[in-house]
Order: structure tokens, then sequence, then C-alpha cells
């Protein structure tokens, strides 16, 4: 009797288990951003601007990652790659793509869809923690390239600059010897008088040495 009640029951809920296994991941429509609830921003075909946070494979959910980048204050959060990333920007506006293309099934939600396994759309979600954020432009990279850049040539002039001074006095000091028939042991001690001025206002000091260097040798 009890063998036949279960085996019935078997029978009911296999079709069942066959239907849900059927069924494709849905990925969330976009919508507006709503203070206080979770709404989807569509399928991204990248991630540009956020950060994986390493979240476990089995909690990948809209539920499991909004928790995870509520935690560390980031209003943003997606799923893909089954991964959970977070940040303050969406991706590119540019990256939005169509929602057919967010068809892997979150680990921990299988009915819902978690960007792709191969990394290239990624389903993106405001937290509902801040209603207006902006999409990603990658601004503040280039502006920090820029002032890396700009920090370089400024010390290759700089270097240049004192590279040229020092040689422009070092030949006028040849020069000035020559002029006037100094043997070389005279302009070797010129030259190491002069490496002995610190760096600072170095350029200066060896000219004015060169000038009195000349008027002694007239009188």
């Amino acid at each position: 009797m009890h063998f036949s009640i279960i085996s019935a029951g078997l029978l009911l809920l296999a079709p069942l288990a066959s239907a849900t296994s059927d069924l494709a991941p849905t990925q969330a429509p976009k919508e507006s951003p709503k203070l206080g609830q979770p709404t989807s921003q569509g399928c991204f075909k990248s991630s540009k601007g956020l950060k994986d946070v390493g979240l476990d494979e089995t909690k990948i959910s809209s539920g499991g990652c909004r928790e995870a980048c509520q935690a560390i204050k980031k209003p943003v959060f997606a799923m893909g790659d089954v991964k959970c990333f977070c940040g303050d920007s969406y991706p590119p506006k540019s990256d939005l793509t169509d929602d057919s293309a967010c068809d892997e099934m979150c680990q921990a939600y299988p009915l819902e869809a978690c960007g792709n396994i191969d990394g290239t759309a990624f389903s993106v979600w405001n937290s509902g923690d801040k209603v207006n954020v902006p999409f990603y432009d990658g601004k503040d990279e280039d502006s920090s390239s820029a002032s890396s850049g700009s920090k370089t040539a400024t010390k290759t002039a700089v270097s240049t600059s004192i590279i040229t001074g020092a040689t422009e006095s070092e030949t006028g000091l040849a020069t000035a010897a020559s002029a006037s028939g100094e043997t070389a042991s005279t302009t070797e001690s010129a030259a190491v008088a002069t490496s002995s001025i610190p760096s600072s206002g170095a350029k200066s000091m060896m000219g004015a040495g060169v000038a009195i260097f000349v008027a002694a040798l007239a009188v």
C-alpha cells in the first residue's frame, strides 16, 4: 500500500522535474532604478568599472551578489562568468546588449540568468541603495595615465637641463684653458673643483667660475 502511494507520487513529480530542467534561465528586463529594491539594468557585454569580489559560486544570484556588494557599500552589482562583481557605476552604455546574451543559470537560483559562462555577457543590477548611478567612461584611468605621463616628462626635462648645463660649463672651462695655453692638468683641476659644488645652483656657479678663471688668466 505504502509502496503504491510513493510510486504514484514519484510519477506525478517526474514531469514537473523534467519541465523545470528544460526551462531556460531568464534575464530580468531592464527597468528604472528604485530606492530600496534591486532592479535589473540589462545585459552588458563587459564588466568595465566593476570588480570581482570573490563570492562563492554556490551563492551566485541577484540576491547573493547584492548582499556582497551592499556589504562593501557598492550600489552596482553584476553576475557573469560564474562570478559576482561590484562597483560605483554601470559598464559603458555602449556595451548594453540583447538580453538573450545573458543565458547562464545562476548557481544559487537556476531560473535566473547570471550573464554567461565565458565572460562575454553580464547581468547588471542596481542594488536600490543609490538611484542616480553613472555609466563607466574610463576617464579615471585616462586621467591617471595622463598625470603619470606628465610627471615623467617633467622629470626628463629637468634631468636633460641639468646635464646640458653641466656640459656647457665644462666645455667653457676647457675652451678657456686651451686659449690661454694652460696644460690639461689645469683643466682637470678646474673640473674637479666644479664637481664638488652642490647641485642646487650649479649651473650659475659654474658660469661665474669660468668668468673668474678667464679674468685671472688675462692679468
